[in-house]
């Protein structure tokens, strides 16, 4: 009698450090959830600056280099004479001033979805894969042809893992998305 009740007894044991890992692995799925919810609901603000970010980019980086002329030589004028640079800095840093507010907004956001650790689902890698797009902008300033081998396979991974969660680098929905 005396075995029976150390015999269930052990069985409980077993069951119960058996279940362990379970319990354990069921809260590690709700952390993973946790982390995508927390990835995706950084999403929207972010795809809307970074969208922000690549049309103010051309004029963005003229301004930056025309700021860089007054500084070198005062800015040409219509005729082509340099003059003191008060009209064209005046013109450039409102918009440059906005440009960087955006960058700033950008990098905060991104700050925190990287503290939150890598994602568990293809929509988390998406919006995680348009972060890297956002601090390696450069490569798609190039044709393919002039990239060095790490930095096209980094350009391809960003698209293809965009493309099959079915959205561009900038978050936009593709009008056909990759089947798998």
């Amino acid at each position: 009698m005396v075995d029976d009740i150390f015999s269930v007894t052990r069985r409980a044991l077993l069951a119960s450090l058996a279940a362990l890992p379970v319990a354990a692995a069921a809260q590690i799925a709700v952390a993973e959830a946790s982390v995508d919810a927390k990835l995706l609901a950084l999403a929207p603000r972010f795809d809307e600056l970074l969208r922000r970010a690549v049309e103010i980019g051309p004029s963005y980086r003229a301004a930056m280099k025309a700021e860089a002329a007054i500084k070198d030589h005062g800015a040409p004028n219509a005729v082509g004479e340099h003059v003191g640079g008060a009209v064209v800095r005046q013109a450039g840093e409102a918009e440059a001033l906005q440009a960087e507010r955006g960058f700033c907004k950008l990098d905060a956001i991104a700050h925190e979805a990287i503290e939150l650790g890598p994602a568990q689902t293809l929509k988390g890698a998406a919006f995680q894969a348009r972060l890297t797009f956002y601090a390696n902008t450069r490569l798609w300033t190039k044709p393919e042809e002039h990239l060095e081998g790490d930095d096209l396979c980094l350009r391809n991974t960003i698209d293809a893992i965009c493309a099959l969660a079915g959205v561009d680098r900038l978050g936009r929905p593709l009008r056909q998305p990759i089947v798998t």
